[in-house]
């Protein structure tokens, strides 16, 4: 009898902490959710003028001059209230100096923010720079 308690206890036991973790998973989960917005954060003159004062701007490391680049650098940024870009995050890349020298590009610019009920709201935005040049 007692040795039926025990099990009996350890299974309570166990039913309550797959329960409590089950919970704690999902409030972690809880922050990962679509905000919708009337307007997504983006670049006033649009994508490819985005892309063209990039390739235009870009200071290539010393490395790069004479080389041909020809990739893409995807990165994720937030777009803040006041247009400002912070948070940068280089998800792929071509090497660390020119996905440097494309982040900086990218800290000097504004970006028009998202709006949710005519309010500027933070947003984050992903992006893929497609880089093709011979740096002299």
């Amino acid at each position: 009898m007692n040795v039926e308690l025990k099990i009996y206890d350890m299974k309570n036991l166990l039913l309550i902490l797959v329960l409590f973790f089950c919970a704690l998973n999902s409030y972690a989960q809880s922050d990962n959710f679509r905000v919708v917005t009337e307007q997504d954060a983006h670049y006033p003159a649009g994508e490819q003028m985005l892309f063209q004062y990039i390739s235009e701007h870009i200071v290539y490391p010393q490395s790069a001059i004479g080389q041909v680049v020809d990739g893409s650098v995807m990165l994720s940024f937030d777009v803040l209230p006041d247009s400002t870009l912070t948070s940068f995050l280089v998800l792929s890349g071509i090497n660390l100096e020119i996905n440097n020298a494309v982040v900086s590009v990218l800290k000097e610019i504004k970006f028009a923010p998202a709006l949710q009920s005519s309010f500027a709201v933070k947003q984050n935005v992903m992006i893929t720079v497609p880089l093709r040049a011979k740096p002299e």
